[in-house]
């Protein structure tokens, strides 16, 4: 596998990459895109950056998307993080996480925030947190829908 910032031509296989993760509703694919839109189509951003690993036939498998978090200092958002469910338990998205903590490292950031929701569908998620050492900072009850919380992680990166 192969891990690299997503290009251009990345797009369309980023598309199907969307649909295949089962967890991704079609407005959480609406926005990644908007994200990865202003990402690949503005030059001069800062905001948002996008790795993916592709594997040996050019499919894109996994892809992470992180960026700092607007107003603060040595703060990066854990935007979003995504792995094909035919190569899942191969480690990708842990190498994802570690490539985002080495880019932080290398500007000095401190500290990553991600969102999850509270729902029974992404108990793998806040499992695959909890093993990679985040820590449960925050929970607003019912904030996506009545019994959806929202759940905010935190880690930080010496």
């Amino acid at each position: 596998m192969n891990l690299r910032a997503l290009i251009s031509s990345d797009e369309s296989l980023m598309q199907t990459l969307l649909h295949d993760i089962e967890l991704f509703t079609q407005e959480e694919i609406d926005v990644v895109n908007e994200l990865l839109g202003v990402y690949l189509h503005q030059a001069d951003q800062k905001d948002y950056h996008f790795f993916g690993h592709v594997d040996e036939q050019g499919a894109l498998v996994s892809f992470i998307c992180f960026g700092p978090t607007p107003m603060t200092e040595n703060t990066f958002d854990l935007y979003w993080i995504g792995t094909h469910p035919q190569v899942r338990g191969q480690g990708l998205a842990v190498k994802l996480i570690e490539h985002m903590k080495q880019s932080m490292i290398s500007v000095k950031a401190k500290l990553i925030r991600v969102e999850t929701s509270s729902k029974e569908l992404y108990a793998s998620t806040q499992a695959f947190y909890d093993r990679l050492n985040f820590i449960e900072a925050a929970r607003i009850k019912d904030f996506y829908h009545d019994g959806d919380d929202l759940i905010t992680y935190i880690m930080r990166v010496e």
